[in-house]
């Protein structure tokens, strides 16, 4: 039986009031049409990802997968080891190799099949939650409702959240491992019902744990469905009746504990991921902000590089998901039997968040939304309450519905054509980087040493370059293999290029260095500085009327001259911030490390936004202003003398970017801000210089192996340099975490205490030792000048990679 919008009662397919009457005679004539129209629309809204393309980590796998099909060995080591052989990261997903694997023997390097095989997994979820919706449906309430599990299905097919996860190869672990758990819950539900075998749902379940993490809750999902939907509710559930909740879901709890088993032997460990660590939070304000913020992404899935909150399709999505939850909870209190449903999706969507909550986070552009993709079934399906049965008669509120039902597939296709363009965009320039490096290797032999900046690591959340390099220039999608191609940004927070920077210009003659260039799509040469030019006599310095040279007012702000020789910033509008541009000439930004401005008063009449100092940079690499070029410093927001530091010495794309422009320096809103002198300040007045044996750019780049056949190493340091340091204190991350920020003045919050060392005088050195690492993976590492007291004085120091192998 299935029902429409007009009625409260139940009405067959083939009576005139149902619109598919005409057309079909039975409802399963209408459900394969409609799950066809679904599937089709689907695909066109995803037409403009299906070509050959690869970008990011989907490179990473295409080199593995070149070794994997002659040596089938390494796929079978993915179901006892880490994932792709893993050490900086602890995952167990061997069926997305085996997955990968088929679509590498079908197209080879061609991306199509990839693209394909992530299609299909979507369709297969849509259609997934099109029967569980509607068994849902029939087991919670008698007045049902065609549209409820086809506006879930559709919902979902078309949901703006997805190209990271469906768009992007490497985001397939998400689609897929979503499709078992699906298959695995419908498959439970018909065992149940004594309409199948227990075996699928636990051989669906094997799957989705073989293909990610996310599974972990099926178990737990069960138990859910017995209590909200199974369980008939005629009174509270005593002792007996939750035992035989319980009952059904004990083969399955026993699958995960063995899961887990099977985990430990592999990995070594139960809990694995990015730091192998289930409680530590190195940030908590950040923690929760990014939470809080996810949850808005995930309900409003709007790419804001794109289009802001004023767009007229966010606001029109803002609308449409407000109507569906108050039509929703109207329905749910029409029909009660619907409480049950909502109950359940609400329940469901915490267990889908749950195995991700350390790293939940959605940036404005999506990126990290794919965390998510689990989570939209239920959101998705609890949406489509309000296409539900509510037992009205009402004709506004059946046309309200009809309406709200076009509106919402409407939008969700438009915003998901919106989300997928950047998606489009990086495949295409990936393709054209990969054309433009095949350019640049034929005008030389062999594999010499190249640095490559310049390159985008995402468009508008969607990633290019990131992790792609290395699998950019490997056969067979290469001309030749290549190992000494490395790629420069600031979006590589491992690479230690503040460390390097002094031996790139060392071995300037060595190294072919090659920016890319947008417009041309080609590779031009850059010049590094000699380093006899990098040589300066120490601080270079404007006050007084020299700040007249270089300092100039910017929007709508005016410079002062005050009467102690400074410059006063001053702006008539209180919501604009008081702007400063600093334009020096003839400075390269390779030899700029710091810039410092050091300000005589700051005084604030009215509320502040931001609170700190912001620096945009423009060169010859970067010429126009782009506020992801933002580097940011902590401002005191009291009317004294302060001086406040901005690094840019690890910045690759400032210190390769050729001669500077110009700095636009934005202070907090209302404020007038008095500048007393600007300064560019060289390294080693601020921090303690190291380096250990081969670690130049032509040697290890800067990355420190230890093991059993290298227990140790010595580091040497210099704190000569900066004023009143005695010593330094070298201290250690926490396995596989990074440094938030370079040459930083604030301490941070992933050390390791117990790994820190210390220093014995200005001039010496420290040795590391295999014994001071907890385990295998990487580390970072950075010396801080201290005083006689001991207290840490200056910047934190170029950071450099502690590789513990064995």
């Amino acid at each position: 039986m299935s029902t429409v919008f007009s009625g409260g009662t139940n009405t067959t397919v083939d009576e005139s009031k149902n619109p598919f009457g005409k057309i079909f005679k039975t409802e399963k004539q209408a459900t394969i049409a409609a799950l066809a129209a679904v599937c089709l629309i689907a695909t066109i809204a995803y037409s403009s990802v299906l070509f050959n393309w690869f970008v990011g980590d989907d490179f990473v796998h295409l080199a593995w997968l070149k070794d994997a099909v002659k040596n089938p060995e390494l796929i079978l080591r993915n179901f006892h080891s880490s994932w792709l052989d893993g050490t900086t990261t602890k995952f167990y997903r061997p069926l997305i190799s085996v997955f990968m694997v088929t679509d590498y023997l079908i197209s080879g390097t061609n991306g199509i099949s990839f693209h394909l095989t992530n299609l299909f997994f979507l369709l297969a979820s849509s259609i997934l939650l099109y029967f569980i919706v509607r068994e849902f449906q029939n087991d919670s309430t008698e007045r049902t409702s065609f549209w409820f599990p086809l506006m879930a299905s559709g919902l979902f097919a078309l949901y703006p959240l997805h190209p990271e996860a469906v768009s992007w190869i490497t985001g397939r672990v998400d689609d897929i491992v979503t499709t078992f758990f699906l298959a695995s819950l419908w498959c439970y539900m018909r065992w149940r019902k004594k309409r199948g075998t227990i075996i699928l749902p636990i051989i669906f379940m094997v799957l989705g744990l073989l293909s990610k993490e996310m599974a972990l809750t099926i178990p737990a999902t069960f138990l859910l469905y017995e209590l909200c939907i199974a369980y008939d509710w005629k009174k509270f559930p005593g002792i007996s009746a939750i035992i035989n909740m319980i009952k059904p879901t004990v083969p399955f709890w026993l699958l995960l504990v063995a899961y887990f088993g099977v985990r430990r032997w592999a990995l070594g460990t139960f809990v694995g991921g990015y730091d192998d660590d289930l409680l530590f939070i190195s940030n908590w304000n950040n923690f929760i902000g990014g939470w809080l913020h996810g949850l808005r992404m995930l309900f409003v899935p709007v790419n804001r590089t794109l289009m802001g909150d004023h767009n007229g399709f966010t606001i029109g999505w803002e609308v449409v998901m407000i109507s569906m939850a108050a039509l929703g909870l109207f329905n749910c209190l029409r029909n009660r039997g619907l409480i049950r449903c909502l109950a359940f999706f609400l329940i469901w969507t915490a267990f889908c968040l749950a195995p991700v909550y350390k790293i939940f986070a959605i940036a404005d552009d999506m990126q990290g939304s794919r965390l998510a993709f689990l989570a939209t079934v239920p959101i998705t399906a609890g949406l489509a309450l309000a296409f539900a049965n509510g037992g009205t008669k009402q004709i506004w509120l059946v046309n309200f519905k009809r309406l709200l039902f076009i509106a919402v597939w409407f939008l969700a296709a438009a915003l998901l054509h919106f989300n997928n363009a950047p998606w489009a965009q990086a495949g295409q320039q990936a393709n054209a980087i990969r054309a433009g490096l095949v350019e640049l290797y034929n005008q030389f032999p062999g594999d010499p040493q190249v640095m490559l900046v310049g390159l985008p690591d995402e468009i508008h959340g969607a990633y290019v370059c990131r992790n792609a390099v290395a699998g950019m220039t490997m056969k067979p999608q290469f001309i030749r293999d290549v190992s000494n191609c490395l790629m420069v940004n600031k979006f590589e927070p491992i690479l230690p290029f503040g460390f390097l920077k002094e031996s790139i210009s060392l071995h300037r003659d060595a190294i072919k260095v090659a920016r890319w260039n947008p417009a041309t799509l080609k590779f031009d040469p850059v010049t590094v500085p000699k380093p006899e030019d990098l040589k300066t006599n120490g601080t270079t310095q404007w006050s007084g009327s020299d700040l007249r040279r270089v300092a100039y007012g910017a929007g709508e702000t005016k410079i002062i001259d005050v009467a102690n020789g400074g410059i006063a910033l001053q702006t008539e509008n209180p919501r604009a911030r008081p702007t400063m541009l600093i334009k020096p000439s003839n400075l390269p930004s390779f030899n700029t490390d710091f810039l410092q401005i050091t300000l005589s008063g700051l005084k604030t009449h009215g509320p502040v936004k931001h609170s700190g100092a912001d620096l945009v940079f423009t060169n010859d690499l970067l010429p126009e202003t782009d506020f992801r070029n933002r580097v940011h410093t902590d401002l005191k927001l009291e009317d004294k003398e302060q001086a406040i530091l901005f690094p840019l010495r690890a910045l690759p794309d400032f210190a390769m970017g050729g001669n500077v422009h110009a700095f636009r320096i934005l202070f907090p809103e209302s404020s007038d801000v008095t500048i007393k002198s600007i300064a560019l300040i060289p390294a080693q007045q601020l921090m303690p210089i190291i380096d250990f044996e081969k670690s130049d750019y032509l040697g290890t780049k800067g990355f420190m192996h230890l093991g059993k056949d290298k227990p140790e190493c010595k580091i040497t340091y210099d704190v000569r340099g900066v004023k009143d340091a005695q010593s330094i204190i070298f201290e250690i991350t926490k396995t596989n975490l990074l440094f938030s920020s370079q040459n930083t003045e604030e301490a941070s919050t992933v050390v390791n205490p117990a790994a820190q060392l210390k220093g014995t005088g200005p001039v010496g050195s420290v040795t590391l030792e295999r014994k001071n690492f907890n385990g295998l993976g990487l580390y970072e590492g950075r010396a801080w000048a201290i005083d006689r007291n001991g207290t840490r004085i200056g910047l934190a120091g170029d950071h450099i990679v502690i590789a513990v192998d064995s």
